[in-house]
Order: structure tokens, then sequence, then C-alpha cells
């Protein structure tokens, strides 16, 4: 199996074992050495062994990066197995850091079929830096033919504005649909009206993906509506379903409330490290807490300094910064929104417009209570929680958070699969 393998794949193995090349032996040939990380990432691996076998069955495999394994095809035994679930990670690493393909995310199915079977655009959303990149690349990936374009990249906009539908010069097959995918493109001033224009003209022959960290549903309003041309699909932070590769579908959800599963040492593990290091997927699997402590920062500064910035008329973008340091320690109560007025100095209009702005761009979500109609619920006041619940220091506070976030992250898949109109509230005591 290794000797095939394009050597640009970097490898991690111990002095001892550097000439026997992808031989795994013991846990020091692992990138992580905790143990409860080994145990919940064993449980991750063996649920994805099908899976791996399968696609490693074809005459041709491609990795994300486009390189084709030759050996593809050939006979696996376990340590082969192991082998290359190491080799995988490693080689996403030097990717640029991303991890996706080691954790098949829950949506990946929907947005499959919003794009093949129904012929609508994708409208991938979530929070920065939550794998909405490493999902869009997996998905060109599976159709065989795409064309990737990114916002952030100076030459990918110049292409944009000089040849306004660039993929129509992509080589393609015309008995298969093809993929473009635009990368964080509603930062694009005139983006809906340039979507609606392209599906209109050409959703026959080919599929749109379209990726954002802002609530692009929030966005889709005004005469460029892209309403009956575009689906939402949600990513959310990892969660202990998605990392034991399912995710309960409504009825199945209700039926489990009156009997509560077991706990097994993989649930236990993936606990403990989604509440050390987040869901998000870069920090949750390098489980590194100095690298989590940087990463955090960066993400934050991003989040308030680049994205809300840009994208908003803030004059006071400190002011604005002030209230999300304030937000992690009202998690876990109600949220006192005249509290926050005084706290940060500004007026009551102006905590709620940023409360939502937060919302918008996904920093926090807000969960209203339970109150019997919605007119009644909208005048009390609502709970919020973070999408990076390892932000909030109490860890009665960090729980309630992590398990918010779980629930949110269901009710968002059911509704955005069809599953049912389903809502979550909270009741007050």
């Amino acid at each position: 199996m290794g000797a095939g393998r394009p050597a640009a794949v970097p490898r991690v193995r111990s002095g001892a074992e550097r000439g026997s090349r992808g031989v795994f032996r013991h846990e020091a040939d692992f990138p992580w050495t905790d143990r409860s990380r080994l145990t919940m990432l064993y449980a991750i691996m063996r649920s994805r062994l099908q899976t791996v076998r399968k696609r490693c069955a074809a005459a041709s495999t491609a990795d994300i990066t486009g390189r084709v394994h030759p050996d593809a095809g050939q006979a696996w035994g376990g340590a082969d197995y192991f082998r290359a679930m190491r080799d995988m990670v490693v080689t996403f690493s030097d990717f640029g850091g991303i991890y996706g393909p080691m954790i098949e995310r829950t949506v990946l199915a929907h947005l499959d079929r919003v794009l093949r079977d129904w012929g609508k655009i994708a409208l991938l959303s979530g929070p920065r830096q939550v794998g909405k990149t490493t999902l869009a690349r997996q998905t060109m990936a599976r159709f065989g033919q795409a064309s990737f374009l990114n916002w952030d990249v100076v030459t990918d906009q110049k292409r944009l504005v000089r040849k306004p539908y660039f993929f129509e010069a992509e080589d393609q097959d015309p008995g298969r649909p093809f993929l473009v995918a635009l990368d964080e493109f509603h930062k694009y001033p005139r983006w809906r009206s340039y979507l609606k224009g392209a599906w209109d003209a050409y959703h026959d022959e080919f599929r749109f993906l379209v990726t954002g960290s802002g609530r692009l549903d929030l966005f889709r309003k005004g005469t460029d509506s892209l309403v009956g041309r575009a689906f939402g699909v949600p990513l959310d932070p990892l969660s202990i379903g998605e990392l034991r590769g399912s995710l309960p579908d409504v009825e199945a959800f209700r039926a489990g409330l009156d009997e509560m599963p077991e706990p097994t040492p993989e649930a236990a593990a993936a606990l403990d490290s989604l509440l050390r290091f987040s869901g998000f997927p870069e920090p949750f699997l390098r489980a590194d807490p100095r690298f989590y402590r940087i990463w955090f920062q960066d993400r934050r500064t991003m989040l308030i300094r680049q994205d809300v910035r840009d994208a908003t008329r803030i004059r006071d973008i400190s002011l604005l910064e002030v209230l999300s340091h304030l937000v992690p320690g009202r998690v876990g109560s109600p949220l006192s929104l005249n509290s926050l007025r005084e706290d940060v100095g500004v007026a009551f209009e102006t905590v709620r417009e940023w409360i939502e702005i937060l919302c918008q761009f996904y920093y926090c979500f807000r969960i209203a209570p339970f109150a019997g109609s919605l007119a009644r619920a909208l005048r009390k006041e609502s709970k919020v929680y973070l999408y990076d619940w390892v932000e909030v220091e109490e860890p009665g506070a960090r729980f309630e958070n992590l398990v918010a976030v779980h629930l949110n992250k269901a009710v968002k898949v059911w509704r955005a699969t069809g599953a049912g109109e389903v809502g979550l509230h909270y009741v007050r005591e």
C-alpha cells in the first residue's frame, strides 16, 4: 500500500521506524499522544472503515488535493487501513490545515441532493473556519468536474470581473453536471443578481455551490431574491453524533427521549475533547491548547474587525468588540439587553442591533423561551449561546452551551432537509 503513494505525502514516524515506510506500530506514530483522543479517533476510523474501503476499491481514487493513488484497488489488510487513515490526516495537514475527510459531515448527503437531484443553488453557510471550504472541495471531488473561485483571492476577483461566466470555458463532460463552487461569495457586492442570472441561464448544465461565513438567508432580500432558486444548507461545529457518524431523525430523537442511551468510552472521549478544544475542525483535531488559544484570538479578530466591519456601517467597532467580550459571561441566563447597554455605554436599540449582527455572523445565537405563543415569546428575554463554547469559562455554563449548540444544529439540519417543522425553546422555571 505504501510503496505506490506519491512522495509528496508527508509521514509521521518515530526515528527507529523511518526506514520502514508506512508501517504503523504504536501510538508514537500518530500525530496525537493523548489516550482519550486516540480512543475517540479509533472509534471514528472504525466507523469509517466501509466508506474508506469502497473509495479505495475504485479503479482510480483521488483525494482532495487531486493526487491519484496508483495503488487504489488493491486488497487491504488491517495495518493498511490504519496506515491509510493516518496518511489522510497528515496529507490534509499539509494541504493547509484541512481535516474534513477524516470526519464526514452530517449535511454532505443533503448538499449532494440539493445540487444533483433538485438542481438548486446550494447556499452553504456557517461560522468562520467551521469547514465550509473543505466541504465544498469534497463536493467538487464527488462531482468529478468542477471549477472553484474564492472571493478572498484577488486573482479570482479579477477573473470574475473580466469574464463573469468564466466556467463556460472549462472542459466538461456534457453527460454530467458541472459544479461551480463560489467560496465566501457573499462578499461580492452583486452576488445575488449574479447568481440569479447565472442560474437562470445555466442551471441545466451547471450546478452552483456558494459558501459564506454570514447568514446567507438573511442576505437574500430586495429585488434580487433567490427564492425558488436557492436552498440553504447549514454547517455548524462538530457534534458527538457527527463524530460517531450519525444524526438521528426527528422521530428517532423523540423516541430516544424516554430512555437515555448508555454512555460509551468513545462518546466520553469525544465530549471531553469538544469541551476543551471546541467543535471547530482544526483546533479539535490538533488537540493542542496553545494552538487553540492562538486560533481563537485570530478567529475573533477576523470576525469582528473584518467580516462584521466590512459588511456593516458600524463606526464604533471597538465597542462592538467590548460587547462580544461581555456576552460569554451571560451564557446560561436570560440575556438582559438593559444590563449590556449600561456596561457598554450605548443605546438600547444599538445593543439589540449589535446582538443581531453577532448572530448574523455566527458568533452567537439566541434561544427564545417557550411561552405558548410567538407574541408572548418575543416579549420575554432570550438566552444567548456561542458557537465556540470554549470561550465560556464557567464549567456548567460551558456544558449547557455545548448542549444548546448540539440541539440547535439538529433543529437546523431537520428543517433544511425537510424532516419537519421543529423549533428550539427553553422553559423558564
